[in-house]
């Protein structure tokens, strides 16, 4: 698995913004290797058998500095193969967590957010 980078190194020199002609507002171009990338994985006691079963990806937007952070979130499709890549990434679900205090908490505090934003019917 690649490193994971806190969310509190990601600064807006890691990424590229462009506005596009995507009708529903600005296209935001990633660089290829700062985002966080959360992996399920289960670990079968009965076969020994490692099977990816979930995967999330969050990228700071480049919108905020300091210490605080705008994120937006994409839920891969289950069997997708890994995205190196923000725009490569297929999608089931999306989210945002905005104004985040990330010198403030842990980065489980942050994948939290990003759940409850790409799911909010969860409860």
């Amino acid at each position: 698995m690649a490193q994971l980078a806190d969310a509190g190194d990601l600064k807006s020199s890691d990424l590229i913004s462009h506005v596009g002609s995507n009708p529903t507002g600005p296209t935001i171009l990633y660089s290829e290797t700062r985002m966080i990338v959360v992996k399920i994985e289960l670990w079968s006691a009965i076969t020994g058998k490692v099977s990816e079963i979930g995967r999330m990806y969050i990228a700071n937007d480049g919108t905020t500095h300091g210490r605080r952070g705008n994120y937006d979130v994409k839920v891969a499709r289950k069997g997708s193969n890994p995205a190196r890549s923000w725009n490569d990434i297929k999608t089931t679900r999306v989210g945002r967590v905005e104004d985040y205090a990330r010198n403030a908490y842990s980065v489980w505090k942050l994948v939290h957010n990003a759940i409850k934003s790409s799911y909010p019917e969860w409860k």
